[in-house]
């Protein structure tokens, strides 16, 4: 099938400036030129496609096909290759414009008025009607302007329209190897569902691996959720970011991606959320007023240990080589322990953003991602404000918070509470008694206050962090101690 429509696609180049030069008959003995592979590839294209041609007139160059059954007017403008068959048809043309606007990707389509239709393309993303958002439903830049993903000024204008902030080469990855992943048994390989998030679910598979068996996790979008370009661009980011950064040994291994799947490492010992919050994360605003109670049982060289461990894992993604990626979502569950016990790995990258960069002024490029929900994020996320990877600090602030503690972020209230509070500009409240009870919490409280400055420019980087948590793990290590034996240690409580 591929060879049928490349013979299509190169006589229609070479033949199809003829067509619409007004010479009737030198345009039928081209088409005849154009052999029974050409035309038995056209006829097969046609009913690929499910195109019914309803009339054509080849003097103009124009003709017009019915798509499902309705009747669509188009007219094509082709390019010959006329050096080759030396045609004498002048220059090649250039692309051709229309005012101000190209059209997508070279290819012009005019569609004609009688027929009032319309590009699925928007150049205004406050539409009230597009692909992506229901006619009744409201505004949401989540869901419109940023997936323009064909045009840089769109996606430009609509992040900042005072910035030309262009897409780096990252955004347009995309290396599904959609044979490979279908090629995993799954009845066969005794599948096990494992959990689900807020809209995937995590399956355990077992692959054949020379004489054994290797576990692997399989990620798919629930039955529930809509096949939309939203959850394609969400899959789509976390296996690009996985990939990028496969060459890191603090980021998950990824397998396979196709669509609205992902293949990856399989986590024999989960995630690190029930060591930290042994309970449900939340109690009275005054529990501890007699006497200081953490809620979990981690030591202090435990809770620095697992806080650089952390770091370390953002710190692969801020300081990646083709431009800083912010994870957008780090909490918790987002951290999981290796197979040897010997790290933390960093997961989940389906809200991770390449940051765009504005060669003018050669910097990189805020965004917005729409309201944030839950009670782990920033003032600026809350406020759907502009955004960078900063971001990422505020939220391991609340990590290390719940580090210390064994609560979440204002434990006291539920999440609306918390977002109010945090836009007002409050933090959770440290208590100074961690200050004296040990040199490791004391470290840990003085970084978290720094991690919840409410100006984003004011927040440590990531590298600083880390830093400042290697120096405080290897004051607190003795010399027979390593961060391994800690992790190792922590992994035996389960």
């Amino acid at each position: 099938m591929r060879l049928l429509k490349q013979a299509f696609k190169v006589k229609i180049r070479r033949y199809g400036r003829v067509v619409g030069r007004g010479n009737p008959k030198q345009t039928w003995r081209i088409l005849a030129g154009m052999g029974a592979t050409g035309v038995l590839g056209f006829l097969m294209l046609n009913v690929i496609l499910y195109l019914k041609v309803d009339s054509m007139d080849l003097t103009e160059g124009r003709f017009r096909i019915g798509v499902l059954s309705t009747p669509t007017a188009i007219k094509f403008s082709f390019v010959p290759a006329t050096e080759a068959f030396n045609l004498p048809y002048g220059d090649l043309p250039e692309f051709k414009q229309d005012g101000d606007e190209f059209d997508f990707g070279g290819l012009y389509l005019d569609f004609f008025e009688e027929d009032d239709v319309k590009r699925q393309i928007f150049h205004n993303f406050t539409e009230e009607d597009t692909e992506y958002r229901l006619p009744d439903e409201s505004l949401d830049d989540d869901l419109d302007g940023y997936y323009y993903f064909d045009d840089d000024k769109l996606r430009s204008d609509y992040i900042d329209s005072k910035q030309t902030c262009r897409r780096i080469p990252e955004h347009r990855v995309n290396f599904q190897n959609c044979n490979t992943y279908h090629e995993q048994e799954l009845i066969e390989s005794g599948i096990t569902f494992l959990g689900a998030g807020s809209y995937r679910q995590v399956f355990a598979i077992g692959h054949s691996f020379m004489e054994g068996i290797e576990m692997m996790a399989v990620k798919d979008i629930h039955i529930s959720m809509d096949v939309a370009v939203d959850n394609f661009e969400f899959v789509r980011m976390d296996a690009m970011v996985a990939e990028r950064l496969s060459s890191s040994p603090r980021t998950f291994d990824i397998f396979g991606f196709c669509g609205l799947g992902i293949m990856s490492e399989f986590f024999y010992h989960g995630d690190i959320e029930d060591l930290v919050i042994t309970g449900d994360g939340h109690a009275e605003q005054d529990y501890d007023r007699e006497e200081l109670q953490p809620q979990n049982d981690l030591t202090g060289k435990e809770k620095l240990v697992l806080a650089l461990e952390m770091a370390e894992g953002i710190a692969v993604l801020h300081g990646y080589g083709g431009g800083p990626i912010v994870h957008d979502d780090i909490q918790l569950p987002q951290y999981l322990l290796n197979k040897e016990r010997s790290m933390l790995k960093i997961n989940d990258f389906n809200r991770a953003e390449f940051m765009l960069f504005d060669e003018t002024t050669q910097k990189y490029c805020r965004y917005q991602n729409g309201k944030g929900n839950g009670n782990w994020r920033s003032p600026e996320e809350y406020k759907d404000g502009r955004l960078n990877e900063k971001i990422d600090i505020w939220s391991l602030g609340n990590n290390m918070y719940a580090l210390l503690t064994g609560l979440n972020p204002m434990y006291w209230t539920n999440t609306d509470g918390v977002k109010k509070a945090v836009k007002r500009g409050e933090i959770s409240y440290i208590d100074p008694r961690y200050l004296t009870r040990s040199k490791e919490e004391k470290a840990l409280a003085r970084l978290i206050e720094r991690c919840f400055k409410y100006d984003p420019d004011d927040r440590p980087t990531i590298f600083e962090v880390v830093s400042y948590l290697r120096n405080a793990v290897s004051e607190s290590l003795s010399e027979e101690e390593s961060r391994i034996d800690i992790l190792q240690a922590l992994a035996d409580k389960e």
